[in-house]
């Protein structure tokens, strides 16, 4: 069964406006979480606001991975910007409100995480070192037994006088077929 080609026009037409109609208050929402960016705050003590810029600008997103979450757009930093405000307003220092933020989120929010995670480096370090001079010494002692094998004579090198013989007769048999 074939359509006429004006009902397929407004078959169209009347999806775009079904699809306009979905997608609008998802764009809305977006846009009214993107109008509640960080520095647009009313904080009760104004050097909270200085604060709050320091802290949510030291504070990295978990799901955008290298954005602060005074940068990222994501919801997880948007809430976690509103702790942060909430946190200020409550009275908390500086370290405490980092503190909150690492045990709610792991070491991975903050770009200068405590020194815990330092031994992580400092055992892989040795780890590396070790194996290395590990290596440098077998490398060595295998280097030995290589020069020694060849500076060494063997019994093996000297040959008897009936082998002289051959050895001989065979070199100038090659030497009359060249």
């Amino acid at each position: 069964m074939m359509m006429s080609p004006r009902f397929a026009t407004v078959l169209r037409l009347l999806m775009f406006v079904v699809a306009t109609l979905v997608t609008a208050p998802l764009l809305a929402e977006a846009a009214t979480e993107r109008a509640t960016a960080p520095s647009i705050r009313d904080f009760s003590d104004p050097s909270y606001e200085g604060r709050f810029h320091t802290l949510t600008h030291e504070l990295r997103c978990p799901r955008c991975q290298n954005q602060s979450i005074a940068d990222s757009d994501a919801p997880i930093a948007l809430d976690m910007r509103e702790r942060t405000a909430q946190l200020l307003e409550a009275g908390y220092s500086d370290q405490e409100i980092v503190d909150f933020m690492i045990d709610r989120w792991g070491d991975f929010v903050t770009y200068r995480p405590r020194f815990g995670t330092h031994m992580i480096w400092i055992i892989a370090l040795i780890m590396v070192t070790v194996l290395g001079l590990f290596g440098a010494f077998w490398g060595l002692r295998r280097a030995h037994a290589v020069a020694d094998e060849q500076t060494t004579p063997t019994h093996h090198s000297e040959l008897t006088a009936e082998e002289q013989a051959r050895l001989a007769e065979l070199r100038r048999q090659v030497g009359k077929d060249l």
